[in-house]
This record gives structure tokens, sequence and C-alpha cells, in this order.
């Protein structure tokens, strides 16, 4: 993400509104389903009814470490909404930096009339 933010930046990454728009729609949609999943992934954390035998614990603790723990699908699913929230602001910021082009480019047409 850094090095398309980096090319938005430089103005190599343009985009026009109408197709920010259903690129923005997009990633607002996968976005809301990544949140869902997000907060369904605490629920393959709950106790698993494995019994006391210390093969059920261990399952238990297997699965624990899996839902929340480092590397877990928890984490993983919270990098994937940050990545899709920034996509949505490299996406205002293509925009702009189309729109500033054209201005600009507009602007210095009107003094080749002169």
């Amino acid at each position: 993400m850094a090095s398309l933010q980096s090319l938005v930046a430089a103005g190599e990454v343009r985009l026009e509104s109408w197709a920010a728009e259903k690129l923005k729609k997009a990633i607002q949609d996968q976005l809301y389903l990544a949140e869902k999943w997000v907060s369904e992934s605490a629920y393959l954390a709950r106790d698993l009814p494995l019994g006391g035998h210390w093969v059920g614990l261990t399952m238990a603790m297997k699965w624990e470490r899996r839902a929340r723990g480092p590397g877990s699908i928890q984490e993983q699913l919270v990098l994937y909404v940050q990545a899709l929230k920034d996509a949505l602001v490299v996406v205002d910021q293509a925009v702009k930096v189309t729109r500033a082009a054209d201005e600009n480019g507009a602007s210095g047409l009107g003094g080749l009339n002169q």
C-alpha cells in the first residue's frame, strides 16, 4: 500500500471520479464483510466442549491460539480491514491528484489563447 501511496503522491496514478466511485463502492462492500468477519472470529475462540482430558485441553488451547493469538485469523482480518481503509484513502488521493492535474492543465491552456 505504501508504494501505491507514493505513486499517487508523485502523480503517476490518476483516477477519474466515476471510476473512483465504482472502486470505492467495491472496497466499502468488502470492508463491510471483513469487519463482520472480525466480529465473528471471536466465536472461534470460545471454549470447546472437548472435555477435561489433556488431549481435549491441548486442542482447545490450539484453537484459542489460532483464533486470537499472534498470527491468528482475527489478527489477519484486522490487518485486512486496515488495508481496505487505507485503500479508500488512496483512492480519494488519486482523485484529488487527477483533479489538480486537470485544473493545472486547463489553466495552462488558457495562457495559449492570449
